[in-house]
């Protein structure tokens, strides 16, 4: 089996090595070669070249400065796909999950028709940070065996099929993405460990700050850090809750953001 990892990078060149460290550590499986392919958005750290002068074997590709997390992704999975080689499937990993040494083993699995995701967990392991969700958006803890999920955290996926629609930026690609799966009917499941670390992000978004001048704010709803944004989250809603949640979430994000209240997460 050849198997593909997609990563996507900006400016934190520590990390990225480190992570990069950590997945050739959970690489040595007899019968899987891995090739990692992996997008520097215009680091001004200059992470890229770092990591050719660590790694020189990994495909390391130049983006835009302006991809973003999906932007990023579906640069590097299209020079991965149109590289001539064949892969039997593909990981994402994002440079903040620091892989154990059984990652690959619990996220590669026999049945194709399947997502594999991998649940993340904090560096002091009390918390499960990122992993497969419930229908209700709660996050499934590992339990020893494969679970069912309906929405899916992309820090660890392992799966085979296509890219990113383009009009994704930033935000909510992982879901969109497993939702798009579930329709064609290929279901998620959830690794049966932890397959790693990252901590869980605890920046609030500033539109959502009282703290934040109201141009502020609005700026930020409108790019892609902020995200996602209103167009593209109704055209997310649109198309897989209907119109009439579209509509809610786009007149909520905008009352919130001229009257912020507090810190509340939309739910996806």
């Amino acid at each position: 089996m050849r198997i593909a990892v997609l990563m996507t990078c900006y400016n934190r060149v520590g990390m990225t090595l480190e992570c990069l460290r950590h997945l050739f550590a959970a690489t040595s499986i007899d019968g899987i070669i891995v090739d990692v392919w992996l997008n520097d958005d215009a680091s001004p750290d200059g992470t890229g070249m770092k990591v050719l002068e660590a790694f020189p074997e990994i495909n390391v590709i130049q983006g835009s400065g302006h991809d973003f997390w999906c932007g990023g992704m579906r640069r590097i999975w299209h020079a991965a796909t149109s590289s001539g080689k064949n892969y039997d499937g593909y990981l994402w990993l994002n440079d903040d999950t620091m892989l154990f040494p059984s990652a690959l083993k619990d996220l590669i699995v026999a049945d194709d028709s399947v997502i594999v995701v991998g649940a993340t967990q904090s560096k002091d392991g009390k918390d499960i940070t990122y992993s497969g969700r419930d229908a209700h958006g709660q996050k499934i803890a590992p339990n020893g065996a494969l679970q069912a999920c309906h929405f899916m955290n992309g820090n660890a996926v392992f799966q085979k099929i296509g890219n990113f629609p383009s009009y994704l930026t930033h935000g909510i690609g992982d879901y969109d993405y497993g939702l798009r799966a579930k329709k064609v009917g290929i279901d998620i499941r959830l690794a049966p460990n932890v397959v790693g670390i990252c901590d869980a992000k605890t920046v609030v978004e500033k539109w959502r700050r009282p703290d934040v001048p109201f141009g502020g704010r609005i700026k930020n709803l409108y790019s892609p850090l902020g995200g996602p944004e209103p167009h593209i989250f109704f055209r997310y809603n649109l198309a897989h809750f209907g119109i009439m949640k579209a509509l809610r979430v786009f007149v909520c994000q905008h009352i919130e953001v001229c009257f912020p209240v507090g810190y509340r997460k939309l739910k996806a």
